[in-house]
């Protein structure tokens, strides 16, 4: 074992120095242009309840929901609120800030088939699965990222 360690790393140092190194940027060359910054704190969002809907807050930190272009979303979703079987046109990557976020597979709500994303979780959904979701016991705060414009389409 130690033989094989050794050899590893005399592969590696040998690779590296025969690759040189690998860019002769300045960090404050890539730090030059910070027009595109976007620094924001817990008092700088603004949580709006959302419009046709029970109780959930949203805030929007990057992007237009409305609108092509990249989209990061946070949601307050309130103790045990169920959320319909629906899907998205738009891929969509959810992290769970706090609470626990719940999720099943199908175009009918089934408790049983629901998987639990605790605190720190992260998932991805392809466009077009039909799924529905519920928070758990203490409520559940998400993050979703995504390309706009956010699309929702109910199950019927």
């Amino acid at each position: 074992m130690q033989l094989c360690a050794r050899f590893t790393y005399s592969v590696i140092l040998a690779c590296l120095a025969w690759m040189g190194p690998c860019s002769t940027t300045k960090a404050s060359e890539i730090n030059s242009d910070l027009t595109d910054f976007l620094g924001l704190t817990p008092k700088d969002m603004r949580w709006e309840p959302i419009v046709d809907d029970r109780d959930i807050l949203t805030v929007t930190l990057v992007g237009d929901p409305t609108k092509p272009g990249p989209l990061v979303v946070r949601y307050k979703i309130p103790p045990n609120m169920e959320i319909d079987p629906h899907s998205h046109r738009e891929v969509r990557g959810y992290t769970v800030l706090s609470g626990e976020w719940k999720l099943g597979f199908g175009e009918v709500f089934e408790a049983a088939n629901l998987q639990s994303f605790p605190l720190g979780s992260y998932y991805r959904l392809p466009p077009g699965a039909r799924h529905f979701q519920k928070a758990g016991p203490d409520g559940a705060t998400i993050q979703v990222e995504s390309t706009g414009p956010f699309t929702f389409d109910l199950v019927e």
